[in-house]
């Protein structure tokens, strides 16, 4: 968890105290071949996104999910209740959404759920159907 990053208590059932020493960190605009490193914290600390900008493709990874309709982490949806259940701060998820759309996404894929195309005005609803919840972050 980064200084900047919202404090609250991680969810789930593991051992916080754990130590652990990565190979490589990657951090924003960090370049992986055609794919680009953006901070999308919310879900966990310290998630990351990538963004493909010549296709204009967003691997959201769990920051969003479409099963169950699409939504925000943290935001729950009935269909598919687990990501909010699991989401560590969804206001900082909210976010993290915000600021990535506005990145022209075409394609949105996601950890849990079917890709979606020409997403950001669908992010957008999405985004502040999860601010109604939440409240205006």
């Amino acid at each position: 968890m980064q200084c900047t990053e919202d404090q609250a208590e991680i969810k789930g059932g593991f051992d916080q105290h754990v130590q652990t020493k990565p190979d490589n960190l990657l951090e924003e605009n960090y370049q992986l071949k055609s794919l680009t490193v953006y901070d999308a914290p919310g879900h966990t600390p310290g998630s990351i996104v990538f963004y493909q900008k010549s296709s204009a493709i967003l691997l959201a990874g769990d920051a969003m999910v479409t099963r169950g309709g699409l939504a925000v982490a943290g935001d729950k949806r009935w269909l598919f209740p687990f990501s909010a259940a699991a989401t560590w701060s969804p206001a900082t998820a909210i976010k993290s959404m915000e600021r990535l759309n506005q990145l022209p996404i075409r394609y949105l894929l996601v950890g849990h759920g079917r890709a979606m195309e020409d997403a950001n005005q669908k992010i957008t609803k999405a985004i502040w159907r999860a601010e109604r919840k939440v409240g205006h972050v």
